[in-house]
């Protein structure tokens, strides 16, 4: 993720999607996390979508 803004490369693909669904609860739960600032990065940009907002991000139960 260090080179490229997405996990295929250039450009938002199918890869992205389940993981951004992990992601999702990971970076919303309220735990402790390492600094992982390219994982972040990739997360902020999944936010700017919005399909993945509709989708992905609903409130967590």
């Amino acid at each position: 993720m260090s080179r490229q803004p997405y996990l295929s490369g250039d450009a938002f693909g199918m890869g992205d999607i389940p993981l951004g669904c992990f992601a999702y609860g990971w970076f919303e739960m309220p735990i402790e996390r390492p600094p992982l600032p390219h994982l972040q990065a990739w997360y902020e940009r999944l936010k700017t979508r919005p399909a993945y907002r509709k989708a992905v991000m609903t409130p967590l139960t």
